[in-house]
């Protein structure tokens, strides 16, 4: 993740967090679908929708490396950050 196009990572502050898996659709209708650019056809989001396209879920980031942990359940019972 990049701030700017010369230095990585997040800026400081209060973000929304939304979590997905790499091949899932996101914030389009679930289900299969094709990629038009490549053909390729794309997986159903495993993330429940509480995490990702409605997540709920905030965290504050400070300066420097930092490491955030989120104890995601099926149900959507635990939103709040671990650490």
């Amino acid at each position: 993740m990049h701030f700017n196009s010369e230095k990585a990572g997040v800026t400081p502050g209060e973000k929304l967090v939304r979590v997905r898996t790499q091949g899932g659709l996101g914030d389009e209708d679930e289900g299969e679908s094709t990629d038009e650019t490549e053909g390729v056809g794309k997986q159903a989001e495993l993330v429940p929708a509480c995490y990702n396209h409605e997540s709920k879920l905030r965290t504050t980031v400070q300066s420097g490396s930092q490491t955030l942990n989120f104890d995601l359940q099926s149900d959507c019972s635990t939103t709040g950050e671990t650490s």
